[in-house]
């Protein structure tokens, strides 16, 4: 089945042991877009890391109805970090359209350097399973977070069919959403971004 932690507490280990928080510049950043706003719906999340691959960057919402004021939000968070080298995007859904207005409204130094990601189960496989090895070998750290502690302790492998398995925010939980999960996977960089 899917990639699990040595020490057998689920999908991402102790993951907790990586809480610390660092007063950096975020240099790598992924955004996962929602599309409510309420308690019970899911977040519009940006997760940034530094060049040591410490999260420096957590912004969480779902409180924001109107999908462009929520881009507004995002472009002047991201706008007030020059360091930028590289921002993910959810394309899936309605983050195309969300993701080509950001890139309007982001300073000319950022826009390009937005990227777009189409989530299908074997895009999300990699990028989970490169969190859980960074996690599981200490090169990235976490910001001490309800939410994020939440999400990361909810989320499991579940087997598909023909010996596939998928990872997702455990079903059974009691509000279960994986966008903090999810924006994490994508901001950060594959070992071919860090040979940059």
């Amino acid at each position: 089945l899917g990639l699990f932690s040595e020490d057998g507490d689920g999908v991402f280990g102790s993951y907790r042991t990586r809480f610390a928080t660092y007063d950096t510049e975020p240099i790598y950043v992924g955004i996962d877009w929602s599309t409510g706003s309420s308690s019970k719906s899911d977040q519009t999340v940006v997760v940034g890391f530094d060049k040591d691959l410490h999260m420096s960057l957590l912004f969480k919402d779902n409180t924001t109805a109107d999908p462009i004021e929520r881009c507004n939000l995002i472009a002047n968070l991201l706008n007030t970090h020059p360091s930028i080298k590289k921002i993910v995007v959810e394309r899936n859904s309605m983050g195309a359209v969300y993701s080509s207005y950001l890139k309007k409204q982001l300073k000319s130094n950022l826009s390009n350097k937005v990227s777009e990601f189409d989530t299908t189960n074997t895009s999300k496989v990699r990028i989970i399973e490169q969190l859980v090895e960074y996690i599981n070998t200490n090169k990235l750290t976490l910001l001490p977070d309800g939410d994020l502690d939440y999400e990361f302790g909810i989320f499991i492998s579940s087997p598909l069919k023909d010996n596939k398995y998928t990872y997702l925010a455990d079903p059974k939980a009691s509000n279960s959403h994986a966008d903090i999960v999810l924006a994490t996977s994508k901001s950060i960089p594959l070992p071919y971004d860090l040979a940059e």
